[in-house]
């Protein structure tokens, strides 16, 4: 029954509608409610939003997944309550393993580490959040950034890396 809902959200993500209570979007949050751990109330998913094991999800009150998300969710990724992603948010839980004595990336494995995204922050357009970063409360990423290390509750981050 699971694969049919994955198939069902994989279809939904190419239904129009970005309005928080149009039909597509409320199909889509209907959707993830039977595929994440948790979601909140008031959610809203826009279109073309990929979210890799949703089972690992745990979403907030109020929050949203901008335009073309991507959500890998190989270890947990929490989102907090009115979080904001502009479009095309990139959430990585895992990386791969490099061997020195092989250098190669092939064959070695991958780690993974859980994002957690705080309450009230919001992620800037074509941002990327690497494995095991935390945003904090408040925290405003701006857009295009790259977040490689955990931020400060109410800073504002910006750049490759973000400082």
């Amino acid at each position: 029954m699971r694969k049919f809902w994955l198939l069902l959200f994989f279809v939904a993500r190419f239904l129009p509608g970005s309005a928080r209570g149009s039909l597509a979007c409320r199909l889509r949050v209907m959707l993830l409610r039977r595929l994440a751990a948790h979601c909140g109330n008031g959610i809203n998913v826009l279109p073309g939003v990929d979210i890799g094991c949703p089972e690992n999800l745990r979403i907030g009150d109020n929050s949203g997944i901008g335009l073309g998300c991507y959500v890998s969710c190989a270890d947990e990724v929490c989102i907090g309550d009115r979080v904001m992603m502009g479009p095309g948010v990139a959430i990585f839980t895992s990386n791969h393993v490099w061997s020195a004595e092989r250098r190669t990336y092939y064959g070695q494995g991958e780690v993974r580490s859980p994002v957690t995204i705080s309450d009230d922050a919001w992620i800037g357009a074509r941002s990327i959040i690497l494995p095991g970063v935390t945003i904090g409360r408040g925290c405003t990423v701006a857009a295009g950034s790259v977040v490689t290390r955990s931020t400060a509750d109410y800073s504002v981050v910006a750049g490759v890396p973000a400082v």
